[in-house]
């Protein structure tokens, strides 16, 4: 097979436009928020070094597809015979892109008409789901097939440069897996060939002349994984979770607009001089702490502009430890002191970098997927634009950094994208739901910017009541080209991983608006009722469960909220605080090993408000669901909740109550004031690296003792279930919990959670006054 197919770059993503001009069938899943891992049917990698593989490898897959009314099964046939492809991607890159192999032809091997059923019904299996109609998703197709498809793909897309013979091979030889795009290609190639392309379709010229057509490919983005191994036999993975991506296309913009106003206005020399000192303990920073890491110097040499570089914020790696010597951007006396380059907060670049990180991961074989829960971009429409059809949306420009597009503006400080490498599961926030831009203004700090400073950015148009309107309407490019579904589960070996959506804001829990942290809708009954369904049919009692979520089911309060319930529990901390003027209460103080000299049992749902910012409806339910899944027999607890939503990382643990006292936590609905019970116990503390340090010591062990010692139930791997929140890939977060963005590593072994550790996001950094100026000087403080 060739290296690579060059006529794929010039086949972009499907127009809503002529989505609506060609009732051609589409097909709906997989696609890239939820893409099929599917192992190959006559070669196993376990069989690898007893035996030669096949030449071709047989894979299977089912896709749900939309048509419209007039289609019947033999229709859907005659479409798409000769017409459905795979693309499998290299791990070479060519200017950020991944090269796309030879395409393989699909057939398909059934196709059988299916229907819209709700989610909690018994007979639900992987139906749609209404919205994709009311919305009118795809517009004009409201007829379903659910279909099966088979290809056979060369054994050499595992590792070109293997000569395949009758020698078994080693598993070290070959790609784990393989991303794949999956493409329905409408060119009919005899008739038509390109004259022209654009982003969003492509125009060909008839041969002989006759009237112009247009014609397009729908093409589903990275939504198949083969492997050389069953998604059932694989026991052993590993994901990154990450959140709050806050996504949008003025994102690029805005530091450089405002650094040139900055200098127009005469503001950059006050802000050079008010951070000498504070730029020159960065660059000590920079050179006491430089490492030979390669993982870092990988990153580096590849990207091109030597004056921009990536560096670690801290040793460890970990955002809520500080060793004296990390570089302070917590500490925000120092952080607003540094010069505005040093400070900015550009979220896209954030996205870019963790891709960085992500795909070099994937290629040693440390990252199997990723899952993304939630706010992937601020807001939906751009400012510009009133319609939210996907071309002009932020999903375009989500969906765009995903697949390193190049970057059409040429404002400074951006990092070259990369097309991410790594299959990705998705789930929408709160955001995602809304339709219109915020003013800027309204979230200077998570952007590193003073108000000074963010009213140079224009904006006075913009208002925060029209920008938290929501509607499921403003996801439509999101059913389109990422995900169309909002709850589903995966299975892994004998992980679970249920994806469950949180909802849009609500405007009903009164007291978080005014606190500034809103709740989200939550869960409604008749998903409550598929989890239930999901677990009592599917979950064995060996079986290990995580879930994700966008907003989180437990968030305590901003620290000045509930500053004054922590002082009633250190009086000596207040007392030693007003003394030395040093600040000494901080959220930490809530940790159950610090509660622990306080109280015999050291809830923190007992001292604190856990529902602020979480879910208005279904919560004690979903709490009461994480301690027993099933609705008969053993109970059978969830083991881990991944969320994100309130920009901070946070662990908690639960308990049932066993006759202990009941909590309520007050909440106001408008009216009246209402209380609502804590169904379990809660405690707080740094689960994540205590659960690390003691798997790595039962790993030492004998395999006997091992199982001898997970008995025990005093341990902390057996304290289950965790709530994990995960702090912001995209804004800095709340000052209290670490300003650090970071992601979470959650590492499967022999189906048992072994560790599920944020780390921090490596810091780029771009020198815009460098890049401003035409001739070109290195920094001296350039690793």
């Amino acid at each position: 097979m060739s290296d690579k197919d060059d006529s794929f770059e010039v086949f972009p993503e499907l127009d809503e436009e002529l989505l609506r001009k060609k009732l051609f069938p589409v097909i709906v899943r997989p696609n890239l928020g939820i893409p099929d891992f599917i192992g190959a049917k006559n070669y196993n990698i376990d069989d690898m070094e007893t035996k030669a593989p096949p030449s071709l490898l047989d894979f299977e897959f089912e896709g749900l597809i939309a048509a419209c009314d007039q289609s019947s099964m033999d229709d859907i046939f005659h479409e798409m015979d000769n017409r459905i492809f795979v693309y499998p991607l290299s791990e070479e890159l060519v200017r950020g892109r991944a090269i796309r192999l030879n395409k393989i032809p699909v057939t398909i091997k059934e196709i059988r008409k299916t229907s819209i059923v709700r989610i909690d019904k018994q007979t639900y299996n992987n139906n749609p789901q209404v919205y994709l109609e009311t919305e009118k998703v795809f517009p004009g197709r409201e007829i379903w097939f659910q279909a099966k498809f088979l290809f056979r793909a060369p054994f050499e897309i595992f590792n070109p440069s293997l000569d395949i013979g009758t020698e078994p091979l080693s598993k070290k030889e070959v790609r784990k897996h393989v991303l794949c795009d999956l493409v329905y290609d409408l060119t009919e190639e005899e008739t038509f060939e390109i004259d022209h392309c654009d982003d969003n379709y492509i125009k060909y010229y008839c041969k002989n002349g006759a009237e112009i057509p247009k014609k397009i490919m729908r093409i589903n983005y990275h939504s198949l994984v083969l492997s050389l191994k069953l998604p059932e036999q694989m026991h052993d993975f590993n994901m990154w979770h990450a959140t709050d991506l806050h996504i949008a296309a003025r994102n690029d913009k805005i530091p450089h607009s405002i650094f040139k106003r900055m200098k127009k206005k005469g503001m950059r020399e006050k802000d050079l001089e008010k951070g000498k000192e504070a730029v020159n303990k960065f660059q000590r920073f920079l050179m006491t702490s430089y490492s030979s890491d390669e993982k870092i110097k990988s990153i580096n040499a590849r990207i091109k502009d030597d004056r921009c570089f990536a560096f670690s914020i801290t040793d460890d790696e970990t955002p809520y430890i500080h060793d004296p010597e990390d570089i302070p951007y917590s500490d925000d006396n120092f952080y607003w002191k540094l010069p505005v380059e040093y400070r900015a907060q550009n979220f896209n670049n954030n996205l870019r970098m963790f891709i960085y990180q992500a795909n070099d991961a994937y290629k040693r074989g440390e990252l199997d997927f990723i899952v993304l829960t939630g706010d992937l971009v601020d807001f939906v429409s751009p400012r510009r634009f009133r319609s939210y059809e996907f071309k002009y949306s932020n999903w375009k420009v989500f969906l765009d950094i995903l697949l390193g597009k190049p970057i059409k503006n040429e404002n400074a400080g951006l990092l070259q994208p990369e097309e991410i490498l790594v299959p990705i599961y998705s789930l929408p926030g709160n955001h995602d739901y809304r339709g219109h831009s915020y003013p800027p203004t309204f979230g200077n700090e998570m952007l590193g910017f003073t108000n000074e400073e963010m009213k140079l950015y224009p904006s006075s148009r913009l208002t925060y009541f029209r920008a938290i309107y929501a509607n499921i309407k403003y996801l439509r490019g999101y059913f389109q080209f990422i995900n169309p579904e909002l709850n589903f589960a995966k299975k892994f070996g004998k992980t679970h991983l249920i994806f469950l959506d949180s909802d849009k804001d609500t405007l009903i829990d009164f007291y978080d608006i005014i606190k500034g942290s809103p709740s989200t809708q939550g869960f409604r009954d008749p998903q409550m009722n598929w989890l239930r369904n999901y677990c009592d049919k599917n979950v064995s009692d060996d079986e290990t469960i995580i879930m994700a979520t966008h907003a989180p089911p437990l968030n305590p309060p901003k620290i000045e909220v509930v500053r004054d319930k922590i002082e009633k529990v250190y009086p000596e901390l207040k007392e030693l605080e007003d003394k030395t003027g040093e600040p000494k209460i901080n959220i930490r103080l809530l940790d159950e090993y610090h509660l622990i000299d306080k109280f015999d049992d050291p809830r923190v749902d007992q001292i604190v408000n856990l529902k602020f910012g979480t879910i208005l409806r279904n919560w004690e339910e979903i709490l009461e669901f994480c301690l027993n899944c099933k609705r008969s027999g053993i109970n059978k607890r969830v083991n881990l909740v991944l969320s994100g939503h309130s920009h901070k990382n946070l662990e908690f643990r639960l308990q049932t109550l066993r006759g202990r006292e009941i909590t309520k936590t007050p909440y106001i609905e408008i009216l009246p004031f209402k209380k609502v019970n804590v169904p379990c116990a809660v405690y707080i503390g740094n689960y994540s690296m205590e659960y690390m340090a003691e798997i790595k010591y039962l790993n030492s062990l004998s395999k006997d003792a091992r199982i001898r010692r997970l008995a025990n139930h005093n341990l902390i791997t057996n304290k289950f279930p965790f709530l994990a929140v995960t702090t912001a890939l995209g804004p800095r977060s709340q000052r209290e919990y670490s300003n650090l963005q970071a992601f979470r590593k959650i590492q499967i072994t022999e189906d048992r959670i072994d560790s599920f550790a944020p780390e921090t996001l490596l810091r780029y950094f771009a020198p815009f006054e460098l890049i401003s100026q035409k001739k070109k000087e290195k920094p001296k403080y350039r690793i």
